[in-house]
């Protein structure tokens, strides 16, 4: 697993890199200096998760971790200089975390974040589904409305119309009943069982724009 790091002082940056290069599943991809410097390295270089440190973040740069996150590209974990990380937990990110935590937290938040969202059974993702589109429609197929996913994603709910219906075009679908019974077709892990899923959906209207 490759992680991107932003960090505003390189000598913590390079501490991080180190401690996470000394898991032998972990690779660093880039220690960048500036979150636009780093949002161009997660592109290129293909991350699974970047770390951005708040000293290193300004004004305007959430958007474009969000976009990076919308996108399904790579996960994103903000590091607060505060204690207390949950005044930050609105923000578009995947995690937040203190820089008071342990090690033991930043792996597991890692660990947590890189692990596959209901890969298929031969190690792919079915469909050419991003990583999010995935996890969407897992969540569809759970009979939850975009705006329940909204809410537990972090996403917008716009995005999330988005993303569900991009999702559905991929996988040949016309409708939500019919997203569960495709990930069930394909072996992906996380599925409800199509009954559980038939009644959990049928107060909702079985379209993408829902």
């Amino acid at each position: 697993m490759r992680i991107g790091l932003s960090f505003r002082e390189p000598l913590l940056g390079e501490a991080v890199a180190c401690l996470l290069e000394n898991r032998r599943s972990w690779s660093v991809g880039f220690v960048a200096r500036s979150v636009s410097e780093a949002l161009i390295s997660a592109r290129s270089n293909s991350v699974s998760v970047l770390v951005v440190d708040t000293l290193s973040l300004e004004s305007g740069e959430l958007q474009g971790l969000l976009a990076l996150r919308e996108s399904g590209s790579a996960a994103v974990v903000l590091l607060v200089a505060e204690p207390d990380p949950t005044p930050y937990v609105g923000l578009p990110v995947d995690r937040v975390l203190s820089r008071h935590s342990t090690t033991d937290e930043l792996f597991a938040t890692l660990d947590e974040l890189a692990r596959p969202v209901g890969r298929a059974r031969h190690g792919s993702l079915p469909f050419d589904l991003s990583r999010r589109e995935l996890e969407c429609a897992q969540l569809v197929a759970r009979g939850l409305s975009n705006r329940r996913i909204a809410e537990l994603t972090g996403l917008r709910e716009q995005s999330v119309k988005n993303v569900v219906s991009l999702a559905m075009r991929k996988m040949s679908v016309e409708n939500r009943v019919q997203v569960a019974l495709r990930l069930t077709q394909a072996g992906v892990s996380d599925t409800v069982p199509v009954k559980a899923v038939v009644s959990l959906s049928m107060p909702e209207k079985v379209e993408a724009g829902r």
